[in-house]
């Protein structure tokens, strides 16, 4: 028997390390968290995603009282992309997310963490859930259709921000590809 391992890297940087659209796209993901429809989890979530061609989406979560027919926040702002202009490749999603009482902002830098809840551990970040890491990868392809295992996904906690990318978030991806198909636009 054999076992292949593979470690999850993670960038950890304080805001004023952030590239500028960077910075934007957090600051748009931030307001569009207000908009979250979460009356049954509190949890308010925000995204902004940008296309390789620089146009920017944003979605937040809506819950229902299903469950099973929740949108979640990855899953709005990247179908709203593909409903206004079609299949859309990504270079980059931002998520912040957080109980609706947490007011997060990021018009001017947030304070440093203490080192008591700084981020030491992948275990301490809020990542995407597997649902959404697929709807992502999905949409994660280069002009010529090939899988861009290098899309930048970042997220916030207690003051800092973390980066890592899909082919890091999700490992064993199950790729359009593998059923003869690519949403690269022909």
């Amino acid at each position: 028997m054999r076992v292949v391992t593979k470690q999850i890297g993670v960038t950890i940087l304080l805001f004023n390390e952030l590239p500028d659209v960077i910075k934007k796209l957090f600051q748009l993901a931030a307001e569009a968290r207000n908009n979250a429809q979460a009356p049954y989890s509190n949890y308010h979530v925000g995204c902004a995603v940008i296309t390789k061609d620089g146009k920017i989406f944003k979605g937040v979560n809506v819950e229902r009282n299903s469950w099973t027919q929740t949108t979640h926040a990855e899953q709005n702002g990247i179908d709203t992309g593909v409903a206004e202009l079609g299949p859309i490749s990504i270079s980059a999603m931002v998520v912040v997310g957080a109980p609706a009482s947490n007011k997060i902002s990021f018009d001017s830098p947030p304070p440093q963490p203490p080192a008591e809840k700084e981020i030491k551990d992948v275990g301490d970040v809020c990542p995407s859930c597997g649902h959404c890491l697929q709807i992502i990868i999905e949409n994660c392809f280069k002009a010529t259709g090939e899988y861009d295992p290098d899309v930048m996904l970042w997220g916030y906690h207690n003051g800092e921000f973390y980066c890592t990318t899909i082919g890091e978030a999700l490992p064993m991806p199950f790729l359009p590809q593998y059923l003869g198909t690519s949403y690269a636009k022909k």
